[in-house]
This record gives C-alpha cells, structure tokens and sequence, in this order.
C-alpha cells in the first residue's frame, strides 16, 4: 500500500520503481493499492494512472479510516501487509538503488504465506 497524492513529487518518483519490481511480480499473489490521501486532487488520480501506465490499483482514502489507523500524516507512506493482514515493513522508500531490496522484501513475505 502506498499512501499518496497527484500533487506530490517524491510520490510521482516512486511510482517508476514500484511498477519496476510489481511487474516481476505480475504472476505472483500481490496487489499494489495506491490510495490517495488528498482528496481535493481526486479527479487527476485517474487520468494520471491511465496516461502513465501505471498498474497499482488507485483508491481514494476515506478520511479517518487507513490514513488515522496506520498512524500516517506524510506522503509518500509505504506498508507491505501479508494476507494475514500483519503490516511486515513500514516507512520504506523506493528508488533506483533500492528495488532489489523490495524484491526481497516481497519475496520474503510471500515464501512466509506458503509456510503457513
């Protein structure tokens, strides 16, 4: 999950780096949500999705919900969440020099779901 905002530009950055590594993943049993945590910038989430390629599934928060639940005020927020619903990383960045290291992150995550 990505906490984010069309008008954010460390966000906008990410994106490239997290499709990188989602599309390695394409076949494996992980979803990306991006939600959108400012609402007012609502109607550029789509359109900027459609017209950049981007494959995260986009969602519009719903104040006081996720965003107070997962304790996030800043933007960019990343969490990986198992299917257990257990957040497993938190507060991650990704780059150019650090997509491997979401890699290991999914695969450690998803090699965890198959043991149990």
């Amino acid at each position: 999950i990505t906490f984010w905002f069309p008008g954010c530009g460390p966000c906008i950055a990410e994106f490239p780096h997290l499709e990188s590594v989602m599309k390695k993943f394409r076949d494996k049993d992980v979803a990306y949500l991006g939600i959108n945590g400012v609402l007012n910038q609502g109607d550029y989430v789509l359109p900027m999705v459609k017209n950049l390629g981007y494959s995260f599934i986009p969602l519009r928060e719903d104040m006081n919900r996720s965003m107070e639940v997962l304790g996030t005020r800043s933007f960019p927020r990343n969490f990986l969440i198992d299917q257990q619903g257990r957040i497993i990383f938190s507060d991650f960045v990704i780059n150019a020099e650090n997509e491997e290291m979401l890699e290991t992150m999914l695969t450690e995550t998803l090699q965890r779901q198959n043991h149990l």
